[in-house]
């Protein structure tokens, strides 16, 4: 079941897609309802046509890609189900689809990652005059083209019995990039538990690890700050690129807001998943409540 609000006009308005079903079955509703926004998109990005095409179509392009997919098959074979409803909706073949979600790896690894992305600012204190403030602002800096082929996904997904009897009912809104999962920039879910994304730049990509798309998607299954902390720590492949992640959720019986940032570096060999959280609960001191991380002037990580 599906309903498009609005109409994508350049950047006069913004599509919203209300849809209800499996993994697959929403993937599908994506892709058929986003068609145009979808083709237009793989058919202008330089990104994917000048850079990632090419190298998949080495050898060594071929092997990279396989072990990303394999990774994604492995331990979130759900999201692989979306990602393949996508592509047959939209009618944009699978490995083009599956190539913007290693995006961030293939240009790291190609020595062609960004140099700029996303700005955050968190704010959690109460002022002197007993008012909380407890905000995340995000600054959407990335690829120019989502401005006017981005989307909002309002989803309720009952995954597959036969196919995924134990994983968890989902829903969420987010704010979503043409032809890729929801969750990797602004995403809300009925647990309350908000969060946006920001891109981060290693030097040393991981291969045959999970790609940080994937696992973004996966933080919309979290009930808590610590459910999405165990996503991003127990991965058992453990994630290939960096990226940074700024969570807040309203506490269950109280009116606390809690926030954290967890930074996530690539993970090596058979090391644990490197990652640091910087928490942030309410505060009546109004430098202990603010943290931030810039992108968008050229600075990798800078949390306060």
């Amino acid at each position: 079941m599906a309903e498009q609000t609005t109409r994508a006009s350049h950047t006069q308005s913004l599509p919203v897609l209300y849809v209800r079903g499996t993994h697959y079955q929403v993937g599908v509703e994506m892709g058929r309802t986003f068609k145009n926004n979808i083709q237009v998109y793989c058919s202008e990005s330089s990104a994917l046509n000048e850079a990632l095409l090419p190298y998949y179509y080495t050898d060594e392009g071929k092997t990279v890609y396989n072990e990303y997919h394999e990774a994604m098959r492995q331990v979130y074979p759900q999201y692989e189900d979306e990602l393949r409803g996508i592509s047959q909706s939209s009618g944009v073949e699978f490995h083009k689809i599956f190539l913007l979600h290693i995006s961030s790896e293939l240009l790291g690894l190609l020595g062609k990652q960004a140099t700029a992305g996303c700005t955050d600012i968190m704010l959690n204190y109460i002022d002197y005059q007993g008012t909380q403030h407890s905000v995340i602002a995000h600054n959407e800096d990335g690829d120019r083209l989502t401005e006017r082929l981005a989307y909002v996904v309002h989803a309720h997904i009952k995954p597959d019995p036969d196919l995924y009897p134990h994983l968890p009912t989902e829903r969420f809104v987010s704010y979503t990039y043409p032809g890729r999962l929801p969750g990797n920039c602004m995403t809300v879910n009925h647990h309350g538990l908000m969060w946006s994304i920001n891109i981060l730049f290693p030097k040393n990509i991981g291969r045959r690890r999970t790609g940080i798309y994937t696992l973004t998607r996966a933080l919309a299954s979290a009930k808590s700050l610590e459910g999405a902390q165990a996503i991003i720590a127990d991965d058992p492949l453990g994630c290939g690129y960096g990226f940074s992640v700024n969570l807040s959720q309203k506490q269950k019986n109280s009116s606390e807001i809690l926030m954290m940032n967890i930074e996530v570096a690539p993970r090596a060999h058979a090391t644990p998943q490197p990652y640091h959280i910087k928490r942030l609960p309410t505060s009546s001191d109004w430098e202990s409540g603010v943290a931030f991380h810039f992108n968008m002037i050229g600075m990798n990580v800078c949390l306060r």
